[in-house]
């Protein structure tokens, strides 16, 4: 009678859990659930879904991590673990370019870029033992940053915030962005390893422009 009850008991019991949890070892920048694996792929649904229920700075390790368990590619955007900032992914050969000195054993991992302008940091990784690089750290001015000219908005050209707005005050219009998408269209760009962001600088100069010229009442570019 033992034996049979012992094996209802095995048949009945609920789909076995992996033998292993997530890491408790939190990122200063996010917070992982202590939620199990499981083989019932409705049970790792439902938790998927709990995990997003705590918004986009909060991150479940089952399939929110920082590497896609699908894909194996590295999260596109993380909270700085300053400032919480929204920070998006960076090329490591942006990092090395502009990092004035890079320290030995630095790991060949993911970093981030925080542009918030009351944060100091400038590159990261989700890495506890990865070095952090703050403004002074870098070769050049962080414009994103930076609230004293010269604040640089094109890397490649060494185009300023005063630049564009001495322009819009003698002329009424800026022609900075139509002159750096000449040079674009012509490969004579490098902001992968100018630009600290290590994307084009067209937005921001773009951005720079409306905002000196909403200020001043011009209409348009």
């Amino acid at each position: 009678m033992g034996h049979h009850s012992d094996r209802r008991k095995l048949l009945h019991q609920p789909p076995l859990f992996e033998k292993r949890h997530f890491q408790g070892e939190l990122h200063p920048g996010l917070l992982s659930l202590q939620v199990p694996l499981c083989h019932n792929q409705s049970l790792v649904e439902s938790s998927r879904k709990f995990c997003r229920r705590y918004g986009a700075r909060r991150h479940c390790m089952s399939d929110c991590c920082s590497v896609s368990a699908k894909s194996g590619v590295r999260r596109a955007v993380v909270a700085c673990p300053v400032t919480g900032t929204r920070s998006k992914r960076v090329n490591m050969l942006t990092v090395k370019s502009l990092v004035r000195k890079l320290p030995m054993g630095m790991p060949n991992t993911q970093y981030y870029f925080c542009d918030a302008s009351d944060c100091d940091v400038v590159y990261f990784a989700l890495e506890l033992e990865a070095p952090r690089f703050s403004r002074e750290d870098l070769v050049i001015r962080v414009g994103a940053k930076e609230t004293v000219d010269p604040v640089p908005v094109c890397y490649c050209f060494g185009f300023t915030r005063e630049d564009i707005e001495n322009e819009i005050a003698e002329t009424g219009r800026s022609t900075v962005a139509d002159r750096i998408s000449a040079e674009v269209k012509a490969g004579s760009c490098a902001c992968q390893v100018k630009n600290p962001s290590g994307k084009c600088c067209l937005g921001d100069v773009t951005r720079t422009a409306r905002n000196t010229l909403r200020l001043k009442g011009e209409p348009k570019l």
